[in-house]
C-alpha cells in the first residue's frame, strides 16, 4: 500500500480551514501591495502587479494538463509582450499627462495611443517575429518539400527586413508591416497544410488577450477611481468568492453547473451575489467608492454587475480547466489551487468594472 492510499482522507472541516488560513495569507500580501501603490504616483506597482500575475497565469496555461502538448507558449508569449509595451507605454502617457496638467507649454498627449508611438510597433515587430519563427522552425522539421521552401524564404524575407532595420534605422512601423506579410502567408499555409492547427489558433485568438491583457487593465480602475476604486474592485470580486465558498460549502446542495464547475451551488451564487452586492453599497457608505448621483443605490448596482462578472470567469476558467482535464491550474496554494485560480474572478470583472463603473458611480 502507498503512502497516498495509507493516509486518511482529509475532512470538508480540514479543507475549508486549510483555504482559509491561505486565503489569509494572500489578503495580507494584497494589502501590503495596495499600500505600497498608494505610496507612488504612476502606478507602476499596479501595472508590474498586473503583468507579473499575468505572466504566471500564461505559465499555467502553457502547462495545464493535455493543452501542455499544444505548444500554446508561442501564441502567449508575443501576446504578454504586446500587452508590456503598451503598459510601459501607458505609463510613458500617464507621466506625460500629469506633466501637462502641470505646465499647459508642454502640449497635450492627443491620446494614449498616441504619445510615442514606436514603442508598441516595436512590440508587434517582437511578435510577428515570434509567430514567423515558431511557423518556420515547423516548416524546416517537415518532410514537405513545400513547407521547407516556404519556411526558407520566409526566413530570408524576415531577416532582410531585420537588416534593413538594424543598418538604415527604418522606423518600426515599416518594419512592423513587412512582417506582417509573413506572417499572415505562413498562418495561411500552416492552417492549410495541418487542419488541427486551425481550432488551436481559433482558441488562441481570445484566450491569449483573456489571459494577458485584464490583470495589467487594473492600472485604469486605479487610474480612473484612484487607489479606493483599485481596493474596491479586489473585494467586491473577491468577498463574492469568499461568501460563495463558505455559504456552498454550508447549505449548497443544487448544483447549476455539473459539467463545468460540479462544486458550484445555487445557494454558494446567490450568497456571492448578495455579498457583493451589499458589499458595493457599503463601499459607497465609507467613501472607497465615490458617491455619484446615484449614491448608495450605485454602489449596490458597480457591486452587483462586479460580481456576475466574477462569477462569469471563475465559469470560464473552469470550462477552461475541464478542457485541459485538470482540477487545478497549479499547485502554488495548496487547497487554493495556483495563481489562474485565485485570480480568475478579476479576468472578466476588471473589463466590466471600466465599462460599468463610471454609470453607476459617476
Amino acid at each position: 500500500m502507498s503512502a497516498a492510499e495509507a493516509a486518511p482522507p482529509v475532512s470538508k472541516r480540514a479543507r475549508i480551514l486549510r483555504r482559509t488560513a491561505v486565503g489569509l495569507g494572500l489578503a495580507a500580501v494584497v494589502v501590503a501591495l495596495l499600500l505600497l501603490a498608494s505610496l507612488g504616483e504612476s502606478g507602476w506597482v499596479v501595472i508590474a502587479t498586473g503583468l507579473t500575475l499575468s505572466a504566471l497565469c500564461c505559465f499555467e496555461f502553457a502547462r495545464l494538463g493535455s493543452f501542455a502538448r499544444r505548444g500554446w507558449a508561442w501564441v502567449l508569449a508575443p501576446c504578454w509582450l504586446l500587452v508590456l509595451a503598451l503598459d510601459v507605454h501607458t505609463l510613458r502617457w500617464a507621466d506625460h499627462a500629469r506633466a501637462f496638467a502641470a505646465d499647459p507649454g508642454l502640449g497635450r498627449p492627443s491620446s494614449m495611443l498616441g504619445f510615442a508611438p514606436d514603442l508598441p510597433f516595436e512590440a508587434i515587430c517582437v511578435a510577428l517575429l515570434a509567430f514567423v519563427a515558431r511557423l518556420v522552425v515547423d516548416g524546416l522539421a517537415t518532410r514537405r518539400a513545400a513547407q521547407r521552401w516556404m519556411a526558407l524564404g520566409l526566413t530570408a524575407w524576415s531577416g532582410w527586413w531585420v537588416h534593413l532595420f538594424v543598418t538604415l534605422q527604418l522606423e518600426s512601423t515599416g518594419l512592423a508591416a513587412m512582417l506582417a506579410g509573413p506572417a499572415v502567408l505562413a498562418a495561411a499555409a500552416t492552417l492549410r497544410w495541418d487542419r488541427s492547427a486551425l481550432s488551436a489558433a481559433g482558441r488562441a485568438a481570445w484566450i491569449a488577450p483573456l489571459l494577458a491583457l485584464p490583470l495589467p487593465w487594473m492600472w485604469h480602475v486605479w487610474f480612473r477611481f484612484e487607489h479606493g476604486g483599485l481596493a474596491a474592485l479586489i473585494v467586491l470580486a473577491k468577498v463574492g468568492d469568499i461568501a460563495g465558498y463558505y455559504v456552498g460549502s454550508t447549505i449548497g446542495k443544487h448544483h447549476p453547473f455539473p459539467r463545468i464547475s460540479p462544486g458550484k451551488t445555487v445557494a454558494g451564487c446567490w450568497g456571492s451575489f448578495l455579498a457583493a452586492t451589499a458589499a458595493g453599497g457599503a463601499l459607497v457608505a465609507v467613501g472607497l467608492l465615490s458617491n455619484g448621483p446615484l449614491g448608495i443605490l450605485g454602489g449596490l448596482l458597480a457591486g452587483a454587475a462586479t460580481n456576475l462578472a466574477a462569477q462569469a470567469g471563475d465559469l470560464l476558467e473552469s470550462w477552461i480547466k475541464r478542457r485541459a482535464g485538470v482540477k487545478d491550474a497549479g499547485t502554488w496554494f495548496g487547497p487554493a489551487g495556483g495563481v489562474l485560480d485565485l485570480v480568475d474572478s478579476l479576468l472578466l470583472a476588471v473589463p466590466a468594472a471600466l465599462l460599468i463603473w463610471p454609470l453607476c458611480l459617476s
